[in-house]
């Protein structure tokens, strides 16, 4: 028995240590864990972020671009200008702006440090940065619920939104106009005025996923239960296999919609060590690209067509998948990191 059980210990060993292996021996984006994943508009380019590094990746090759060099703060939200000229990070505490987590613009075609904004700041990092069509207005929200919002072209701040808090912002989008924007949080949906910054609707009760606008006009939430409907209605218009159960960490974001809405992508698998991702077509109801990551999901994000999805792991992989070929295009490789 003795035998039997020692037999058993070496080769559930040796297993372990040919897995830790091969994971080391793996292609890395970043040394750690991905805090953040943003594809450009144009999605030509994807940032991504881990332990106080950013990198912007060209989508086409998998070729690293541009480097930030280490940060001195960690780094938890990203997002390109529409124009893709500039890339917005929000960071966590920093003695220089008083203890509390200010936002940075890096112009990162120039090679020009990044410049912290001094107003918004927040005693928690944003989580969330999302920019009007035009670019022109900038919102963030953080795990505290605050929602603020930026004048874009000058970077100057504009005040909170109006009307209240939501615990644990996962989403916000601007409406293809740019006059509204939507919201999904662990405390509720809303939707409200880009410009007077004032709830037009919302829901208070309830975990709500992710959020995007249905071909572009109205806007659809993703609730804990995986139904998709519109914010402050009870009749489901799309189910999905969607579970707030698949979120094990707080800080990983376990759904996308699509800019048009017709796309969805979500985190199954309900064990710490094991994860899947799904492509799912909203409007049919299936699946069109089931994902077998290469770990463990710590971030996922969609492009603007709803083409490519990026899928990042706590180990520091990033791969880029095509929707339409239904392959992983790229698994990020740093040269620097052996």
């Amino acid at each position: 028995m003795k035998k039997i059980t020692t037999i058993f210990l070496l080769f559930f060993l040796a297993g372990f240590i040919k897995d830790v292996w091969a994971q080391e021996k793996r292609s890395k984006a970043h040394k750690t864990k991905i805090n953040a994943l943003a594809f450009s508009q144009d999605e030509t380019m994807l940032a991504s972020t881990g332990w106080r590094t950013i990198k912007i990746w060209e989508v086409s090759t998998g070729s690293l671009q541009k480097s930030s060099g280490k940060l001195k703060r960690n780094t938890w939200s990203l997002s390109f200008t529409p124009d893709g000229r500039y890339l917005v990070y929000g960071v966590t505490q920093s003695k220089l702006a008083g203890g509390l987590c200010p936002v940075s613009v890096w112009d990162f075609r120039d090679s020009k440090a990044a410049v912290k904004l001094k107003k918004p700041t927040s005693a928690r990092a944003f989580h969330v940065i999302a920019f009007s069509p035009s670019g022109d207005r900038m919102v963030l929200g953080n795990v505290q619920g605050g929602i603020y919002f930026v004048d874009a072209l000058n970077w100057s701040y504009l005040g909170k939104l109006k009307e209240g808090y939501f615990s644990n912002i996962s989403h916000i989008v601007f409406s293809p106009d740019g006059k509204k924007i939507a919201g999904s949080s662990s405390s509720g949906a809303f939707v409200a005025d880009a410009e007077t910054r004032e709830i037009i609707k919302r829901e208070k009760k309830g975990e709500f996923a992710a959020v995007g606008w249905e071909n572009l006009e109205k806007e659809i939430v993703l609730d804990s239960s995986g139904h998709i409907r519109r914010v402050g209605s009870e009749e489901t218009m799309y189910e999905t296999p969607f579970s707030s159960d698949t979120s094990l960490y707080r800080d990983t974001r376990n759904a996308a919609i699509s800019q048009k809405g017709d796309i969805l992508v979500i985190l199954k698998g309900d064990l710490p060590t094991y994860r899947m991702v799904d492509v799912w077509d909203i409007a049919a109801g299936k699946s069109i690209m089931p994902i077998t990551p290469l770990g463990i999901v710590s971030e996922i994000a969609i492009s603007s067509s709803g083409r490519y999805v990026a899928v990042g792991d706590w180990d520091g992989s990033v791969q880029i998948w095509d929707i339409k070929s239904k392959k992983m295009m790229h698994n990020l490789y740093d040269p620097e990191l052996k």
